[in-house]
């Protein structure tokens, strides 16, 4: 899935938050098949820069490896109006990756007060309005 964003991104400057959102469902729905529950939550339908979605997938794509195997549950949520985010709450997830790649090209936050782990990447200048 990585690749055919990366080739969507690779003709852009910015892209429509949607082209993420559709790459996440994808990955969630074979995540559905290993067993684990999971939902995706989109807010807003912003345009975005290439270089943000795909750092954005990235991010996506490093959490989920580092949860599993042990992840039961997984809610994905994209926000793309006056910022441009994207939060992972996983439930009885393994672990997460090193962060630390991410932090220069947004916030990390991390938190696990719910008893879920949060993860979330947060993009400076965030979604442009389409």
């Amino acid at each position: 899935r990585r690749v055919n964003l990366a080739l969507i991104c690779d003709k852009k400057t910015t892209v429509s938050a949607d082209e993420l959102a559709h790459c996440i469902r994808e990955s969630l729905t074979y995540l559905t098949q290993y067993g684990a529950a999971c939902s995706l939550h989109q807010e807003g339908k912003g345009s975005v820069s290439s270089r943000d979605v795909q750092a954005a997938y990235d991010f996506f794509e490093d959490c989920l490896e580092a949860a599993l195997p042990s992840l039961s549950a997984l809610m994905v949520r994209v926000e793309c109006g006056r910022r441009f985010s994207i939060r992972l709450m996983m439930e009885d997830a393994a672990g997460l990756p090193n962060v630390n790649k991410y932090k220069v090209l947004g916030k990390i936050t991390v938190d696990d007060a719910d008893g879920a782990l949060c993860a979330t990447l947060a993009f400076d200048l965030g979604g442009e309005r389409a």
